[in-house]
Parts: structure tokens; sequence; C-alpha cells
């Protein structure tokens, strides 16, 4: 969390979901500040649904790749 850059220079998605603006912001500051170059504010907390779907395919790609540096960069 703290060392973004470890893995393929930092170039990875970070999702920030919820219904408190003023929260958000905050965590997104908090990011930024530690080196993440994309956050993504997917709305309100309702999208946490979402986001947690992406542990099962993290856990597949560990499993696959045989290591845990994986994570995720969204193409735009």
């Amino acid at each position: 969390m703290t060392a973004p850059v470890a893995e393929e220079d930092g170039d990875h998605t970070v999702f920030l979901g919820g219904d408190d603006i003023a929260a958000k912001r905050q965590v997104h500051e908090f990011l930024t500040a530690y080196g993440r170059r994309d956050v993504i504010d997917l709305g309100g907390l309702t999208t946490a649904r979402a986001t947690e779907m992406i542990q099962p395919l993290h856990l597949a790609l560990t499993g696959a790749l045989g290591h845990e540096h994986v994570n995720l960069k969204v193409v735009r």
C-alpha cells in the first residue's frame, strides 16, 4: 500500500467508493500522497459489491502465477 512503485512502477488502478464525499476526498488525497497515480471514484457505497468481486480474480491470478505480486490497471 505504501510503496506502489514496487510493482510495475506503481502504474495500477485503485478503486474508490462510498457515500461520504468529504471522506472520499481525504482518501483520494491520502492515496495520491503515497504515490497512487490512478484512482477511480466508482460512486456510492453500492459499488462495493463490484470491487469485492475482484478478490476471486486476484486469488486465481495469484495461484496461476505462483506469487502475490498482482494488481490491476484500467486502460482508457
